[in-house]
């Protein structure tokens, strides 16, 4: 458990995160701080900050860098701060997206990896796990 408290901690002084301010992300982040952490901690804070819903999705590009802010600049800045309608095949709306959820599914669709990619990494983790020294099982099963 201590192993999970201090990346926790370590997410958090990376990407600068508080109620008032979104987490931070750029592609060189993603092997310590992964794309699906991020969204995860950024769907949280959307749901817990006090930054009015129009400032959300602006605030987030913000504090994205590198290759990350420049595909968020794709985003038309009206969808960032209003959201936008999703229609389907025949034109109906079918439901809503705020400009976070907006900017996390391109993202998403951008950087998440393949599932492909996603099992061999799976498998090669697997296969170069070793216990260390007077570790426990919990905290074997905590990594």
């Amino acid at each position: 458990m201590a192993g999970r408290e201090a990346r926790d901690a370590q997410y958090l002084a990376a990407t600068g995160m508080n109620l008032k301010t979104p987490p931070a992300w750029d592609t060189s982040l993603d092997k310590q701080y992964p794309l699906r952490i991020w969204m995860s901690d950024m769907l949280l804070w959307d749901g817990a900050t006090e930054v009015d819903v129009q400032r959300r999705g602006p605030a987030v590009v913000m504090r994205l860098s590198g290759v990350a802010r420049e595909i968020a600049r794709e985003i038309d800045p009206g969808t960032l701060s209003q959201g936008r309608a999703i229609f389907d095949a025949q034109g109906q709306q079918v439901g809503y997206e705020s400009g976070v959820e907006a900017l996390v599914s391109l993202l998403r669709r951008r950087f998440h990896p393949l599932e492909r990619e996603i099992q061999v990494s799976a498998l090669s983790e697997v296969f170069q796990f070793t216990w260390q020294d007077r570790e426990g099982m919990d905290d074997v099963l905590a990594r």
